[in-house]
């Protein structure tokens, strides 16, 4: 299996309850410590966490597409479009809306971590080279949870 961002943490959840799913794990930018990032870009109003609380509903998709830009300068055009293609949706009356539970974007992920170290299978943790996950605690304090076993590669 091969997660990033919330479908990384959806990863480490479902190899924890069904390890019988997840043979192996590929993590990619995200650990349980994510959530300390988005709170941390809550307090300037960046990134996912300004989208997410941003406007619920849009009359055009170039609209999200604008606001996505203005809030993750560092993409490509061609990222950012991808990505709004993936996560939103066309409503009936024709504007567009986010496709994730706007209540649910900001929960508290860090019970993941004791998960984590239940995981029976290979993780390998992969952080792109502009990312806050290389180096960081979270990558550390991932290593350390699933290196009892030696099975963690970054």
């Amino acid at each position: 299996m091969v997660g990033m961002s919330l479908g990384g943490l959806t990863a480490i959840r479902l190899a924890a309850v069904a390890p019988e799913l997840v043979r192996r794990m590929v993590l990619v930018d995200v650990t349980p410590a994510s959530i300390q990032r988005h709170q941390a870009m809550t307090q300037d109003q960046r990134g996912t966490v300004a989208l997410a609380s941003g406007p619920a509903v849009f009359d055009t998709f170039d609209e999200i597409v604008a606001l996505t830009t203005a809030a993750a300068p560092h993409r490509s055009a061609s990222s950012i479009r991808r990505g709004v293609v993936h996560n939103t949706r066309k409503r009936a009356d024709g504007r567009w809306e986010w496709r994730y539970d706007r209540m649910r974007v900001l929960r508290d992920f860090t019970l993941l971590w004791d998960e984590l170290a239940l995981i029976e299978g290979p993780v390998t943790l992969v952080c792109g080279g502009a990312t806050t996950c290389r180096g960081s605690e979270g990558a550390r304090r991932a290593r350390v949870r699933t290196l009892g076993a030696k099975r963690c590669a970054t």
